[in-house]
C-alpha cells in the first residue's frame, strides 16, 4: 500500500509540473501573438524550466523531449521578435538538436516515402521512430532549420551565411518531399519557400 501511495503521489506531482509548464507556455503564446514578446519570454522561460525538470526526472519519457523541442522553437521566435538574436540562435539550435534526437538523426527521403506508403496501405508496421509520427517530426525538424536559418541571416556571424543557406535549403527540400507524399503539405511548402527567400534577401543585404 505504501509503494502504491508513493507512486501515486509522484504521478500527481509530475502531472502538476506538466500542467504548470503547459499553462506558462499557453500564456506565453497569447502574449507573443499580442505583440508582447518580452512578457511572453518570462512565461516561456518558466515553462522551459519546468519541462527540463521533468526531463531530468524522467529521462526516458520522450514526450518531455518533444515538448521541450516545441517550447524551444517558440522561445527562439520570441527572442527574435525582442531583438535578442544571439540567444535566439542558440535556442533555435537547441530546438533543432532536440528534434534530431527525436528522429534519431536526419530523416531521409526514402524513410518519408516508405512511411507514407505504409500509411496508405494501412500497414501495421511501426514508423521509423517510436517517438512519434515520422512525417510530423520531419516537418517540425524542417521548421526548426528554417527558423535557425532566418536568425543566422540576421546575425551575420562568421560562417553564418553558409549555414543559413544550407539549413534553409534543407528545410525547403524536406517540405518538397512531404508535399509530394501528401498534398496537405503544399501550403507549408510555400511558407517555407518564402521564408528561405527572405533569408536569402537578408544575406544579400536586401530589404526583407
Amino acid at each position: 500500500m505504501g509503494l502504491f501511495s508513493s507512486g501515486w503521489r509522484r504521478e500527481r506531482r509530475l502531472q502538476a509540473l506538466q500542467d504548470a509548464s503547459n499553462k506558462h507556455a499557453e500564456t506565453a503564446l497569447l502574449l507573443w501573438r499580442a505583440g508582447h514578446a518580452d512578457e511572453a519570454l518570462v512565461h516561456n522561460r518558466q515553462a522551459l524550466t519546468v519541462i527540463r525538470r521533468l526531463r531530468a526526472e524522467e529521462p526516458n519519457n520522450e514526450q518531455h523531449l518533444a515538448q521541450l523541442a516545441g517550447k524551444l522553437y517558440n522561445h527562439a521566435g520570441m527572442l527574435t521578435q525582442s531583438g535578442q538574436f544571439a540567444e535566439a540562435a542558440d535556442t533555435a539550435r537547441a530546438c533543432l538538436d532536440s528534434y534530431l534526437e527525436l528522429t534519431g538523426g536526419e530523416v531521409s527521403q526514402a524513410a518519408i516515402l516508405e512511411d507514407r506508403l505504409m500509411r496508405l496501405s494501412h500497414s501495421p508496421r511501426p514508423t521509423l521512430t517510436p517517438r512519434g509520427d515520422l512525417i510530423r517530426l520531419a516537418a517540425m525538424t524542417a521548421d526548426a532549420k528554417g527558423r535557425l536559418a532566418s536568425i543566422l541571416a540576421v546575425l551575420r556571424s562568421p560562417g553564418a551565411a553558409e549555414e543559413a543557406l544550407r539549413l534553409g535549403s534543407e528545410a525547403v527540400s524536406t517540405y518538397q518531399i512531404l508535399a509530394r507524399a501528401d498534398n496537405d503539405y503544399g501550403a507549408d511548402l510555400a511558407r517555407v519557400q518564402e521564408q528561405y527567400a527572405v533569408t536569402v534577401r537578408r544575406l544579400l543585404g536586401e530589404k526583407a
